[in-house]
């Protein structure tokens, strides 16, 4: 065990705890400021605007949330490597593009009242959890 973490823990058992933790504290009014909340993500896609300095807005946004699920998906292969299952199970070959991870953020969004007013990480690992459960 690394001497980074207590031996009692194992990474994933910290990663869940963690991810518990997001969801028990992101309380839904401050979430409702949060730049980052699915609903601000999801709005600022739809609008498909441009910005003062010419980026498209959609384009931006939408690739911020392939990289947030990119970052996902790196810890979650790295809890993978050290505990023998990761926090997901996609499929060996599944490569996840930006519209994938736009679109799973709605669906995951529809079915749960409320949920969109919560930080989009947290979100986004969550339904990665649910679409991809690890048997």
């Amino acid at each position: 065990m690394s001497k980074r973490f207590p031996s009692i823990f194992s990474f994933s058992k910290l990663a869940v705890v963690a991810v518990a933790a997001m969801v028990v504290f992101s309380h839904p009014g401050v979430a409702e400021e949060d730049v980052q909340s699915v609903q601000k993500i999801l709005q600022s896609i739809d609008k498909g605007e441009g910005i003062d300095s010419g980026f498209d807005l959609k384009y931006v946004v939408t690739n911020y949330v392939a990289g947030v699920g990119a970052g996902i998906a790196r810890a979650n292969g790295m809890v993978k490597i050290k505990d023998g299952v990761g926090l997901y199970c996609p499929p060996d070959k599944l490569v996840m593009i930006a519209d994938q991870y736009v679109a799973m953020l709605r669906k995951f969004v529809a079915t749960i009242p409320g949920m969109e007013q919560h930080d989009m990480g947290t979100i986004l690992l969550i339904a990665l959890m649910e679409t991809f459960p690890c048997e």
